[in-house]
């Protein structure tokens, strides 16, 4: 399952989360978010007979396929790409009478409706952009019954989310209270005085897991989760 799609995982994730999940997965820039979302579902999905989408609403397609392959991952059938990055482009001079949201839930109703069952994760890139596009509207009831919606369809989704340099917004947005797990990517220093990338579980219902920061390592084989910083 998810807790052995990238190695040492399982050293964060004691237990399984289940479908009708959804996570927030959150951090500063250049913290590999959307790599290490991608690169967890991909490998769940490899050799599966199941489907996943990821809707991306910044970065296009061939942007994403391009940091895949430089993360060492690959580009699966079963696992689709939809660009709003290019539609964004064609509405830009009716962003604000266009109902992004609405649109959003479409596009997965219509993948549910097409897969069915076998439709099992999704990821969203980002909350940040969705709410730039929303703005002026009250967001956080249509984040709730946006949340419910995937909890309904029973999959497991991941949506992004980048924050400040304060990390502590991972623990009083919205999205964060709404959410049933926030995982939170950052970087600081180690006890050797490297800067170094981590991975730590602020929130996850119904699920057994670490409270560390453990130290992340981008390998020409991929992302690899290393042991607890600030241990011996």
């Amino acid at each position: 399952m998810f807790r052995d799609t990238i190695r040492g995982l399982d050293k964060v994730f004691e237990t399984e989360a289940l479908p009708g999940t959804v996570m927030v997965v959150m951090g500063q820039p250049g913290t590999v978010k959307s790599g290490f979302t991608y690169q967890m579902v991909s490998n769940y999905l490899k050799e599966r007979d199941e489907y996943g989408m990821l809707i991306t609403l910044e970065e296009s397609e061939k942007s994403y396929k391009r940091n895949i392959h430089s993360m060492g991952g690959e580009v699966l059938p079963n696992f689709s790409i939809v660009d709003y990055s290019e539609i964004r482009t064609q509405f830009k001079d009716k962003e604000e009478k266009t109902d992004f949201l609405e649109m959003i839930e479409d596009v997965i109703r219509f993948f549910h409706e097409s897969k069915g069952e076998k439709f099992t994760v999704l990821v969203f890139d980002s909350l940040g952009a969705l709410f730039t596009l929303t703005r002026g509207t009250d967001l956080r009831p249509r984040l709730f019954h946006f949340f419910k919606y995937l909890r309904d369809l029973n999959i497991m989704a991941f949506l992004i989310k980048e924050a400040s340099a304060n990390s502590e917004e991972s623990s009083v947005s919205d999205e964060a209270y709404l959410s049933d797990g926030v995982i939170f990517l950052g970087m600081e220093r180690d006890m050797e005085g490297h800067i170094t990338r981590y991975i730590q579980i602020k929130k996850m219902r119904a699920t057994k897991h670490s409270m560390e920061k453990h130290g992340l390592e981008i390998s020409e084989n991929g992302i690899i989760v290393l042991r607890p910083l600030f241990t011996q």
